[in-house]
């Protein structure tokens, strides 16, 4: 059998990250609200495969080949998200809702909102030569 030599510091860390949520959970106040406090089912969501899985939505022929999404793994996260966004609308009786988080996308897109008018063009390098697909129209 195999030596885990980090069997012993992994017991230990999850030990302390036990510690921690119950100190953050149950024993303090969180008045920083970057740091809100998330609910058991969202917090399972969040560590699930779903918490660090990108999505992009494209549906576009790419040589010879539909491509319904730019990132793989994604089969049923454009279903969650329409799912939470119809939720998100009648919630706050909003006619539009996103419950994408912030990312780099929505900071590059959020600054050329700010820095261009509505028809201006901007210089995108094409994705076939390295060039990031979520600006290419």
């Amino acid at each position: 059998m195999a030596s885990r030599p980090f069997a012993a510091p992994m017991r230990d860390v999850l030990d302390l990250v036990a510690k921690h949520e119950d100190w953050r959970l149950h024993r303090t106040i969180n008045l920083i609200p970057s740091e809100n406090v998330t609910s058991e089912p969202v917090r399972r969501i969040l560590g699930s495969d779903l918490g660090h899985r990108y999505t992009l939505p494209w549906g576009k022929e790419w040589h010879g080949y539909v491509i319904e999404n730019s990132y793989r793994g994604t089969r049923f996260l454009d279903e969650i998200e329409a799912l939470g966004e119809r939720l998100a609308r009648e919630v706050f009786n909003a006619r539009h809702a996103t419950i994408k988080p912030m990312s780099g996308h929505l900071a590059g897109m959020m600054l050329l909102a700010s820095v261009c008018s509505r028809g201006d063009r901007i210089l995108v390098l094409d994705s076939r030569v390295g060039g990031y697909d979520g600006y290419m129209p």
